[in-house]
């Protein structure tokens, strides 16, 4: 199960990169919530192959310990996040 989606460096500055496995093709629902239960970013993202996935952060996003979820019908997947 961890192998199929996990973060490839963290902690992260500009952008989350994300390795998604052949299995977690899709299109998923995203948050990024701080440590205070606030959801400082959401949107969708497309899974369309195995590899690397990139998410661009807001430049608003301050310093900090997040968690980034993903979702959709089939998965549902959450990473502790650090942003410098």
């Amino acid at each position: 199960q961890e192998k199929d989606f996990y973060v490839i460096k963290n902690p992260v500055s500009t952008s989350i990169e994300i390795y998604a496995g052949s299995t977690f093709k899709g299109t998923y629902s995203y948050t990024l919530t701080n440590s205070a239960g606030q959801i400082m970013q959401a949107g969708t993202i497309a899974i369309t192959t195995e590899g690397v996935q990139q998410l661009k952060l807001k430049s608003y996003i301050p310093t900090g310990i997040y968690v980034l979820t993903l979702r959709n019908a089939d998965h549902r997947r959450q990473k502790n996040i650090m942003k410098e």
